[in-house]
This record gives C-alpha cells, sequence and structure tokens, in this order.
C-alpha cells in the first residue's frame, strides 16, 4: 500500500478541506512527510515515531476522507513458511 499527497487541491472547496486537514494536530506531519513523495505505511509510521499506530490510522484516513491524500493499494505475494 502505497500513500501520497494528491496535488490537485486548486478549488475554494478543495482548498477549505485542505486547511480543516491541517486543523488536526497530525495533519501537518503526515502532509509534510508525504509532501517529498509516496510511502508505505510501515515507512511512514518509521518517520513519525512519536505517532501512535491507532491515531496514525485515523488521521491517513480522515486526510483520505477529505481528498487530501490518495491510498494504492497493490497486490504482494506472502512468503509462506512451512515446517516440516
Amino acid at each position: 500500500m502505497l500513500i501520497h499527497a494528491k496535488t490537485d487541491s486548486r478549488s475554494i472547496t478543495g482548498c477549505a478541506i485542505f486547511w480543516r486537514g491541517l486543523d488536526e494536530k497530525w495533519g501537518v506531519a503526515i502532509l509534510a512527510v508525504l509532501s517529498e513523495g509516496s510511502l508505505r505505511y510501515s515507512e511512514l509510521s518509521r518517520c513519525l515515531h512519536c505517532v501512535s499506530q491507532r491515531m496514525l490510522t485515523l488521521n491517513l484516513r480522515k486526510l483520505e476522507r477529505d481528498g487530501l491524500i490518495e491510498r494504492t493499494v497493490t497486490p504482494t505475494i506472502r512468503r509462506m513458511s512451512s515446517t516440516h
């Protein structure tokens, strides 16, 4: 899963939603980190080590709902470990 900041906030409505996202305590920090480029959740979590996993998830969901970030889910193949 990759998370990146959206760059098409040109409308007045988009700007209002953007400022609402900055109102959140961690919204600014998340957007600042994502402005450098797309990150996987675990990479973003490591960059924002002072934010709990729950708060990071809640803030990411809110920013995604407001249209400020976009999440891309990519299928992965998990390694199967078996013991015989």
